[in-house]
C-alpha cells in the first residue's frame, strides 16, 4: 500500500494519530470526542466562576433608597446642632435650646459635627430625626436629654471613652443660654 496516502491528524502541533483512506481512525474520533468534552467543561467551569462572582459584587452592592421628606414637618420639630460625632463611637452629642441630647447612632447613617437636625430631643426612645445638613431622616435613640455642658462631658466620657484623646473640652461649647424646657 505504499501507493496510497497517508492522513496526519494534528492538534496544537500535536500529533495524533495516522490514519490510511481505507481505515476508520476509531482512537482518532475517541481523542477528538474527549477534547470536546474537556473544552465544554472548560468553558462551563468559566462560565459559572464569572456568574459567580458577578452574583456575589451584585449583592455586595447597596443601594441607598431616597425617601421623599416632607421638611414641613420636620422644620417644626426641635432643632439642634450637632456638637459631637466621632466614627469610633456610636453615640454623638447634639445641643438644643434646652441643652445637650446624647443619641446613640441605631441606623447606618450617623451625622458630623456642624450638622443641623430636627426631631423631638426631649424624651427618652428610639426614634427619627431630619438630619437638615444632609437632607435624610436617621434613626437614633435618645440616651441622656436636657444636660448642662459638664454633665455632657461627663455622659459622653461614660458612653465613649477618649481612647487616649483629652477627655475634656470634647464638646463644641457655644456659650448659649439655656432655657428649661416646658412641662
Amino acid at each position: 500500500m505504499p501507493d496510497e496516502a497517508v492522513f496526519i491528524l494534528t492538534i496544537h502541533n500535536k500529533t495524533l494519530a495516522r490514519c490510511l483512506p481505507s481505515m476508520v481512525c476509531d482512537a482518532v474520533l475517541d481523542v477528538l470526542e474527549n477534547q470536546k468534552i474537556i473544552n465544554s467543561m472548560k468553558k462551563v467551569t468559566l462560565l459559572s466562576t464569572f456568574v459567580l462572582l458577578i452574583a456575589v459584587f451584585i449583592s455586595s452592592c447597596v443601594r441607598t433608597v431616597s425617601v421623599n421628606v416632607d421638611e414641613n414637618y420636620w422644620l417644626n420639630q426641635e432643632r439642634g446642632d450637632v456638637v459631637y460625632s466621632d466614627a469610633y463611637c456610636g453615640y454623638y452629642v447634639v445641643e438644643t435650646l434646652y441643652g445637650y441630647t446624647i443619641l446613640r447612632s441605631t441606623g447606618s447613617s450617623r451625622p458630623y459635627e456642624g450638622d443641623i437636625m430636627y426631631g423631638n430631643f426631649g424624651n427618652y426612645g428610639t426614634r427619627n430625626y431630619y438630619n437638615y445638613s444632609a437632607g435624610i431622616v436617621v434613626s437614633a435613640q435618645v440616651v441622656e436629654y436636657d444636660l448642662s455642658y459638664v454633665d455632657a462631658q461627663i455622659a459622653l466620657e461614660y458612653y465613649c471613652p477618649s481612647y487616649g484623646k483629652s477627655a475634656t473640652a470634647r464638646i463644641k461649647n457655644s456659650g448659649a443660654v439655656k432655657i428649661a424646657r416646658p412641662e
